[in-house]
Protein backbone atom coordinates (compact mmCIF):
# COMPACT_ATOMS: atom_id res chain seq x y z
CA UNK A 1 0.00 0.00 0.00
CA UNK A 2 1.37 3.42 -0.97
CA UNK A 3 1.19 6.57 1.14
CA UNK A 4 -2.22 8.26 1.15
CA UNK A 5 -3.92 5.47 -0.73
CA UNK A 6 -7.70 5.37 -0.98
CA UNK A 7 -9.24 2.07 0.03
CA UNK A 8 -12.91 1.10 -0.09
CA UNK A 9 -14.18 -0.26 3.20
CA UNK A 10 -17.32 -2.38 3.28
CA UNK A 11 -19.84 -1.32 5.89
CA UNK A 12 -23.09 -3.10 6.57
CA UNK A 13 -24.87 -1.22 3.77
CA UNK A 14 -22.38 0.17 1.21
CA UNK A 15 -18.73 0.68 0.25
CA UNK A 16 -17.21 3.80 1.81
CA UNK A 17 -13.90 5.22 0.48
CA UNK A 18 -11.38 5.87 3.27
CA UNK A 19 -8.04 7.68 2.93
CA UNK A 20 -5.23 5.86 4.70
CA UNK A 21 -1.92 7.59 5.21
CA UNK A 22 0.91 5.46 6.47
CA UNK A 23 3.73 6.82 8.56
CA UNK A 24 7.09 6.66 6.81
CA UNK A 25 10.65 7.20 8.03
CA UNK A 26 10.12 10.95 8.26
CA UNK A 27 6.60 11.01 9.68
CA UNK A 28 3.23 11.35 8.03
CA UNK A 29 3.33 12.94 4.60
CA UNK A 30 1.69 16.36 4.53
CA UNK A 31 1.80 16.87 8.30
CA UNK A 32 4.16 19.68 9.33
CA UNK A 33 6.47 19.17 12.29
CA UNK A 34 6.07 21.43 15.35
CA UNK A 35 9.35 23.13 14.44
CA UNK A 36 8.16 24.02 10.97
CA UNK A 37 4.81 25.24 12.29
CA UNK A 38 6.46 27.46 14.92
CA UNK A 39 8.79 29.00 12.32
CA UNK A 40 5.80 29.66 10.05
CA UNK A 41 3.92 31.37 12.90
CA UNK A 42 7.03 33.41 13.71
CA UNK A 43 7.47 34.54 10.09
CA UNK A 44 3.78 35.41 9.78
CA UNK A 45 3.88 37.53 12.94
CA UNK A 46 6.66 39.71 11.45
CA UNK A 47 8.08 40.57 14.87
CA UNK A 48 11.67 41.64 15.43
CA UNK A 49 12.23 39.21 18.29
CA UNK A 50 14.09 35.93 18.21
CA UNK A 51 12.30 32.68 17.51
CA UNK A 52 12.78 31.45 21.06
CA UNK A 53 11.53 34.74 22.56
CA UNK A 54 8.50 34.58 20.27
CA UNK A 55 7.77 31.00 21.37
CA UNK A 56 8.12 31.90 25.06
CA UNK A 57 5.72 34.81 24.59
CA UNK A 58 3.14 32.53 22.93
CA UNK A 59 3.30 29.98 25.76
CA UNK A 60 3.18 32.56 28.57
CA UNK A 61 -0.04 32.54 30.63
CA UNK A 62 -0.72 36.19 29.78
CA UNK A 63 -0.64 35.48 26.06
CA UNK A 64 -3.88 35.73 24.09
CA UNK A 65 -2.67 33.29 21.46
CA UNK A 66 -4.94 30.58 20.12
CA UNK A 67 -4.88 27.32 22.11
CA UNK A 68 -3.74 25.35 19.04
CA UNK A 69 -0.75 27.71 18.65
CA UNK A 70 0.14 27.21 22.32
CA UNK A 71 0.00 23.44 21.83
CA UNK A 72 2.27 23.64 18.77
CA UNK A 73 4.84 25.69 20.70
CA UNK A 74 4.68 23.34 23.70
CA UNK A 75 5.33 20.39 21.37
CA UNK A 76 8.26 22.29 19.84
CA UNK A 77 9.81 22.89 23.26
CA UNK A 78 9.28 19.21 24.13
CA UNK A 79 11.07 18.17 20.92
CA UNK A 80 13.94 20.54 21.70
CA UNK A 81 14.34 18.85 25.09
CA UNK A 82 14.42 15.50 23.25
CA UNK A 83 11.68 14.02 25.40
CA UNK A 84 10.79 11.70 22.51
CA UNK A 85 14.35 10.31 22.34
CA UNK A 86 15.28 10.27 26.01
CA UNK A 87 17.42 7.13 25.88
CA UNK A 88 20.57 7.27 23.78
CA UNK A 89 21.78 4.08 22.12
CA UNK A 90 25.16 2.57 22.97
CA UNK A 91 26.44 3.48 19.52
CA UNK A 92 25.50 7.13 20.01
CA UNK A 93 26.99 7.22 23.52
CA UNK A 94 30.30 5.93 22.13
CA UNK A 95 30.27 8.54 19.35
CA UNK A 96 29.45 11.33 21.81
CA UNK A 97 32.30 10.28 24.10
CA UNK A 98 34.78 10.16 21.21
CA UNK A 99 33.68 13.59 19.96
CA UNK A 100 34.00 15.04 23.47
CA UNK A 101 37.53 13.64 23.81
CA UNK A 102 38.54 14.96 20.37
CA UNK A 103 37.19 18.41 21.24
CA UNK A 104 39.11 18.49 24.53
CA UNK A 105 42.29 17.37 22.76
CA UNK A 106 41.94 20.08 20.12
CA UNK A 107 41.60 22.78 22.77
CA UNK A 108 44.76 21.80 24.59
CA UNK A 109 47.89 23.59 23.36
CA UNK A 110 50.19 21.31 21.46
CA UNK A 111 53.50 20.38 23.09
CA UNK A 112 56.44 21.79 21.15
Amino acid sequence: MNDNETVSVATSEELVPVNISTKGDRGIVGEASPGLQVRQLWRDSKTHESLKAFARRIVSPKSEAKPEHKLIVKNWFANKKQTNNAKKSDKNLKRITEERMATKASRKPSKK
